[in-house]
């Protein structure tokens, strides 16, 4: 009989990484820490410098670790927003600001989706009455700056309520280009409607999930991407 399955060669620096990365996940090397030298490494784990070298870049890169010039590396706060800010910036993804906002009209149904399906979205729901209430104020007021801070710190609570890691990790790594989409958007949508249309849109985002109104969110994702007016709400 055949097996179905080939044993996978898996490379030392590859292993050395996995377990550095699993012991920073298990606690034993916490946010700040000094990781052990290569030296050290490579006595504690019976592999060559080189192993240990490359294993330490590839956390480097991936952002897991810093290396500090002549000090050593230290555990960092995990977070994508270089990588994509700069794939954005760049244009290498070559996107204009549509595919963008298509992009962020269902990442966010998508989270209202799992916010609806969620055991834990009450606490959340006076949070985001309250970004609504400094949304409303901040325009009723002309304060353009603050409606923008309050109007992305809407929609992050929104990404909190689908308590869905992945998605809290997405919507971090991204936050200072959905910043800039939401402020380009409401700037242009000011142009065309009223405040208060402006602001209804954001009324209906927390009616419908205070009332776990699958259907009502599906209009909404639905309104904005089909109608060349809304979609830039």
């Amino acid at each position: 009989m055949a097996f179905d399955k080939k044993i996978m060669r898996i490379a030392i620096p590859d292993q050395v990484a996995n377990l550095l990365i699993k012991r920073i996940k298990d606690g034993e090397f916490k946010l700040g820490d000094r990781i052990p030298s290569e030296n050290d490494l490579s006595e504690q784990l019976g592999v060559s410098r080189v192993s240990i070298k490359i294993a330490l870049q590839k956390l480097s890169t991936l952002g897991i670790t810093e290396t500090r010039i002549g000090d050593g590396t230290y555990v960092s706060e995990f977070n994508m927003r270089s990588y994509f800010s700069e794939l954005i910036n760049s244009n290498f993804l070559n996107v204009d600001l549509r595919q963008l906002n298509e992009f962020r009209i269902t990442l966010e149904y998508s989270m209202m989706h799992l916010a609806i399906h969620s055991e834990n979205v009450e606490p959340y729901i006076g949070e985001l009455e309250e970004r609504y209430k400094e949304m409303r104020g901040a325009l009723t007021s002309n304060d353009y700056p603050e409606y923008h801070i309050q109007h992305f710190l809407f929609h992050q609570c929104v990404c909190r309520m689908s308590n869905n890691q992945l998605y809290n990790q997405l919507y971090n790594a991204m936050s200072n280009i959905l910043f800039d989409i939401y402020k380009i958007n409401t700037e242009k949508a000011l142009t065309t409607t009223d405040k208060e249309s402006s602001l209804m849109h954001h009324y209906e985002i927390l009616d419908s999930l205070k009332q776990h109104d699958l259907q009502k969110c599906q209009q909404i994702a639905d309104a904005l991407l089909n109608d060349p007016a809304l979609a830039i709400s």
